[in-house]
């Protein structure tokens, strides 16, 4: 075995050694298929499997060593049905079973050992055996995005390609809309012709108030301390915010109930060494404290045969300065007060949880942004953002070799132009993620 399908990539642990890494990567392509792997941004493993930047290695060798311990556990049967929901192009069903997989490979440690049931065995898909004998069934649910957050990131994404042609110098654009609705292309046309003319007036810093309830601001924006901009193409950011649709809550207590019907129906049977649980991933438009609370007006008597819920998401997270970024799992851990069996009698220590690449929280990640020195908090919104910012330098050789310091923002493309070069101005990029937004896990 070489490592050759490392070459090229970065390396986000390598203090682990090549061969293991190897096997991950060997796995997901014996798995899903090469040939099928190769088509480019096809769909997100494709996208993941063609990229070579350093999320799209942390997702892949997450997922493989995951994939490992769920080969483990099943029939070749199993195996194989499994990677046709994932190829299938349904994506819920798609998205379900990549987080049956992720999340289940988490609870297999040396305190507790897992337990993946037979095709024939409908209502959990999960089982999880603790130390002191007791068992707990999980039903696995994956929320993803709504109808209502697509949409606003597709416009919000194409509102980013028409920028730079709409654009005469370097901008930061705040854009929040009220009542967000994708059919009414005339509230489009309307603010993107608002946004040209502020645009052309250079309005800086003054709100722009549409009869549309479209609110927008543009401010003149700075480049790095020492470092200047390349004129000949403006640099900008974008940030777009949308209040949630009230159908979130709606939304997420539909998976849960469907969740608890079917525990109900095949797994109603519960005791002090034995009972059910549900794992739901929630996507980063909806706040995990948001999530906990919906969670906790939910129960009541029919949901009796349920412990516990565990709310989990996983995002990339940066530290305050952004000279860090790692891979973290939140977790929510929600009791039933009204179940025949309280989880703490069941498993008196708390259920342990271990991950390949990143951290396991239990605090709520803050998703926020500062904006004309104001922290910004996105929770409860929809929210885009991104950019690009292209830097100028003089062709300086310094050992025969140019060189910037390319500094990471989220979302944003940076680059740097290289002027003065015989055959014209030589732009250079960092290897960055196209955008730090998770694809599978």
């Amino acid at each position: 075995m070489t490592d050759e399908k490392l070459i090229g990539r970065q390396d986000p642990i390598p203090e682990v050694p090549l061969k293991e890494k190897e096997e991950y990567l060997t796995l997901i392509e014996e798995f899903l298929g090469r040939q099928w792997l190769a088509k480019d941004n096809y769909g997100p493993f494709q996208q993941l499997w063609n990229r070579r930047d350093v999320l799209s290695t942390i997702e892949l060798l997450s997922f493989g060593s995951a994939l490992k311990t769920f080969k483990g556990k099943v029939t070749e049967g199993i195996y194989r049905k499994a990677a046709n929901e994932i190829k299938s192009k349904d994506q819920g069903n798609s998205a379900a079973k990549i987080f049956e997989i992720v999340s289940s490979s988490m609870f297999e440690n040396e305190s507790q050992r897992i337990e993946i049931p037979k095709e024939n065995n409908p209502g959990y898909d999960f089982l999880v055996n603790l130390k002191n004998g007791s068992k707990i069934r999980f039903s696995v649910k994956a929320l993803l995005d709504s109808k209502h957050a697509n949409e606003f990131k597709s416009f919000s994404q194409e509102l980013n390609r028409d920028l730079p042609q709409m654009l005469n110098d370097h901008y930061s654009i705040f854009l929040i809309q009220q009542d967000f609705n994708i059919t009414n292309k005339y509230s489009h046309s309307i603010l993107k012709r608002g946004l040209r003319e502020i645009i052309m007036k250079r309005s800086f810093g003054v709100p722009f108030v549409s009869q549309n309830n479209w609110i927008l601001r543009l401010d003149k924006m700075e480049p790095m301390i020492g470092e200047n901009f390349y004129n000949q193409k403006p640099s900008y950011t974008l940030l777009t915010l949308c209040p949630h649709q009230k159908n979130e809550q709606s939304r997420f207590y539909s998976k849960i109930q469907d969740a608890c019907d079917n525990l109900k129906k095949h797994c109603s049977d519960v005791d002090n060494s034995s009972t059910n649980g549900i794992i739901i991933k929630v996507p980063d438009s909806i706040a995990i404290s948001d999530a906990t609370k919906w969670l906790n007006e939910f129960w009541d008597q029919q949901h009796d045969c349920i412990s516990i819920v565990i709310i989990m998401r996983a995002s990339y997270t940066s530290s305050d300065d952004l000279s860090q970024s790692w891979l973290t799992y939140e977790f929510s851990q929600v009791s039933n007060p009204k179940s025949k069996v309280q989880i703490s009698e069941l498993a008196p220590e708390t259920l342990t949880v271990q991950v390949p690449i990143g951290k396991v929280s239990t605090s709520e990640t803050k998703a926020i942004i500062h904006v004309y020195d104001k922290e910004v908090t996105l929770s409860g919104s929809y929210w885009y953002f991104s950019g690009r910012h292209i830097y100028q330098k003089p062709m300086e050789l310094q050992n025969g070799n140019v060189t910037f310091n390319f500094k990471r923002l989220p979302n944003v493309h940076v680059s740097c132009v290289f002027t003065g070069f015989p055959d014209g101005d030589l732009e250079m990029s960092a290897r960055f993620p196209p955008s730090e937004d998770l694809l599978i896990l």
